[in-house]
């Protein structure tokens, strides 16, 4: 680290370390940070600065400087390099996603936008239409996402509470995921493709909390391009959503996710009319006892139940803050191919019957 003369210049270099994926570099000079005791907050901004410089890893950074960070408070600040030198391979070898053709609409969009984002860390208050906000990443395009986002930044809309409508937009967008998807071998997509925006969406919430800042305002900017471009998951025929069936037992969310039934415990969380501690307990109860096999399969489930509780506690009281734990209870409660593991059975039968691999096919392209 003394090479950059002064802690100043190397939190400055840091990022451009990481964009330029010099990793053995970066993670030197970080570890030097840890080192030299640079606060927990520089730092914390540090990495968030490189993570929201690009779209990174599908989300994956972010979300992983917000659990690592959690990690500290709980053993100790003085295993932080154990815990946090780790996040920077990962940053400099992760995919930029704004870098391939997924993002390309909105960023220009973006771009054209000219949004000076330092005027937006600030505002305070106006009237949001957050029903129009939510439908234009829920059902517009890019544009209409870029636009009604910029629109509402420049109306004076605070960031939590476009936070807030973007979460409520994520958990609309797990609600509606084509189950029969997730069972078609024939492409690449399935649930982990989308419940992708609801957990960073949580890390993002934790990141503006801890770090209300320009850098990590792009954040949103990503979350609302993550919303509108995961619409190519929606059921394709449009899903109605179930009638609301009334019930203050808990229990009964867990026994309709317990019993598979994706409807029924989306029925019942929209008419839960008890305390909020035996639903979330429910929730968790159903993440810990689902049957998933595979290790990422296994983690998404944890971290989207956990993802969804503390989303639900952030929108306040019932029945809006619902909508996270029935997104969750209907993801917990569906049919899950793990096919990572599913194909690669069936490509290693192929390899031993010297048979040439299948292709796999991409989702509504």
């Amino acid at each position: 680290m003394a090479a950059y003369g002064s802690i100043a210049d190397a939190l400055h270099a840091y990022p451009t370390l990481v964009d330029d994926e010099r990793k053995e570099e970066a993670e030197a000079l970080f570890r030097g940070l840890v080192a030299a005791g640079v606060a927990a907050p520089t730092l914390r901004h540090t990495l968030l600065t490189a993570v929201t410089d690009h779209f990174l890893a599908y989300s994956h950074s972010m979300i992983f400087v917000q659990k690592a960070f959690e990690m500290p408070g709980g053993i100790g600040w003085d295993e932080a390099d154990t815990v946090l030198s780790p996040l920077v391979p990962e940053m400099v070898l992760c995919t930029r996603y704004d870098r391939l053709p997924y993002m390309r609409r909105f960023l220009r969009a973006w771009e054209a936008a000219e949004a000076d984002l330092a005027t937006f860390v600030g505002n305070t208050g106006v009237d949001l239409d957050a029903a129009s906000y939510r439908r234009a990443l829920t059902d517009g395009s890019p544009e209409d996402a870029c636009a009604a986002l910029v629109g509402a930044l420049q109306a004076g809309a605070p960031v939590v509470d476009l936070i807030d409508e973007t979460g409520r937009a994520a958990s609309e967008r797990l609600a509606r995921f084509d189950i029969d998807l997730d069972l078609d071998d024939t492409n690449d997509w399935g649930w982990l493709d989308v419940t992708h925006t609801l957990t960073y969406l949580d890390a993002l919430r934790w990141a503006w909390a801890a770090d209300p800042t320009l850098e990590v305002l792009r954040g949103l900017f990503h979350a609302t391009w993550f919303v509108q471009w995961t619409s190519q998951f929606d059921t394709r025929n449009g899903h109605a959503r179930p009638s609301a069936h009334p019930t203050e037992d808990a229990d009964d969310v867990y026994r309709a996710i317990a019993d598979r039934d994706p409807d029924g415990a989306v029925a019942l969380v929209d008419g839960y009319a008890g305390p909020r501690e035996p639903l979330e307990r429910a929730l968790a109860r159903a993440a810990a006892e689902d049957h998933s096999v595979a290790p990422i399969m296994v983690a998404h489930v944890v971290k989207t139940a956990q993802a969804a509780i503390e989303e639900s506690r952030a929108l306040g009281d019932w029945p809006d803050a619902t909508t996270p734990i029935a997104a969750a209870a209907r993801f917990l409660a569906a049919p899950k191919r793990e096919r990572f593991v599913f194909k690669s059975t069936l490509e290693a039968i192929s390899v031993l019957r010297g048979e040439a691999k299948p292709d796999s096919e991409t989702v509504r392209s």
